[in-house]
């Protein structure tokens, strides 16, 4: 792990590691100012793959190629590194809270025994699961959804064969897309994944992953007529062909990873594990989960958490301790076992 202590000016900043270059970088802002960072160097504010960085607070961006951009003047800290974990633990909130993100997250100085203010899941996979389609054979294809957001495709179409992943969706964000998953060796006569686009009005649009990725254009994905499919073409065989869908914003694919919606993950905080379903993404995870006192550490088995934690205060936790005896006094009056 190296660290590198930073000014910047106005305009980008480009902080090059060079040979002491990672994968992760975290960087926490030391200064007064917002601005911008991305380990993409088209960086432009509120653009794909572009983070905002309060003044205080720290994020993580990840750049194979040892660079990280910063947008904007200030002081920061930039620590390199071989995984998510992050190194700085101060992040604080309007409402006198602190807040971390990445997967897991660590954070210090938290009130015992109350709530954490908020704690959400989110997945960089936006495609929903379960898919449109389950495991079902068609047309001499047997398509067997394995439960973790790939797909295993075997045997000789007799016919174009078609396993739907999602139908009449769209995104309000605006942007490039960036579809990947489909194994190498694809083609138009052999298979692929395909998003199709057929909206009143608007020319119907094909963008096929042939196993090189495809960027989508903001422009043909917004509206609610959208269909994303893996196509295996007549005449093609397959032998335990595996399909990895991704749907994600930005211009270039990333490492896959398994859509959180629909899925069972579990929410690991301070040892205890809690099972969770997303039915959307981001999640919102229900705030009964109890803070310990001083540190506190949360991981998730998939995607990645934003957790906002109450500061040490004695007048919260006063107020926790009432509800505490009104919810047990409660029980008690109408005759319930209390676990």
């Amino acid at each position: 792990m190296n660290i590198k202590t930073i000014t910047t000016v106005d305009g980008v900043n480009v902080v090059d590691f060079g040979s002491a270059a990672s994968r992760f970088y975290w960087i926490e802002n030391l200064g007064s100012t917002t601005v911008y960072v991305s380990g993409n160097e088209n960086i432009v504010p509120d653009g794909d793959n572009v983070k905002v960085l309060s003044a205080g607070c720290s994020t993580m961006v990840e750049n194979l190629g040892g660079k990280v951009y910063i947008l904007g003047a200030g002081k920061f800290q930039i620590t390199n590194q071989g995984d998510k974990f992050p190194p700085f633990r101060n992040a604080p909130v309007a409402d006198g809270g602190v807040m971390a993100s990445g997967n897991p997250v660590q954070i210090d100085g938290l009130q015992g025994g109350v709530p954490f203010s908020e704690m959400v899941v989110s997945g960089k996979n936006l495609i929903t699961y379960p898919y449109t389609e389950s495991t079902k054979t068609v047309n001499g294809i047997t398509f067997t959804d394995n439960g973790d957001g790939t797909i295993t495709a075997n045997g000789t179409a007799t016919a174009n064969a078609t396993f739907f992943l999602a139908r009449n969706f769209g995104f309000e964000n605006e942007g490039k897309y960036f579809l990947s998953g489909c194994p190498s060796g694809g083609g138009n006569n052999s298979f692929y994944i395909n998003w199709y686009q057929n909206h009143t009005g608007v020319t119907q649009k094909n963008y096929n992953d042939y196993g090189s990725g495809r960027i989508i254009p903001y422009q043909h994905i917004f509206s609610e007529n959208n269909s994303l499919a893996i196509v295996i073409i007549a005449g093609a065989t397959v032998d335990n062909l595996v399909f990895r869908p991704q749907l994600e914003l930005g211009s270039t694919p990333t490492e896959y990873e398994p859509p959180i919606t629909g899925r069972q993950l579990t929410v690991n905080v301070n040892g205890t594990d809690y099972t969770i379903t997303p039915d959307s993404n981001p999640y919102t995870v229900p705030n009964d989960i109890r803070q310990v006192d001083g540190l506190n550490n949360i991981s998730v088995s998939e995607g990645e958490l934003s957790v906002t934690g109450v500061r040490k205060n004695a007048a919260v936790k006063k107020i926790w301790d009432k509800i505490d005896e009104l919810t047990t006094a409660i029980i008690v009056s109408n005759g319930e076992t209390i676990e």
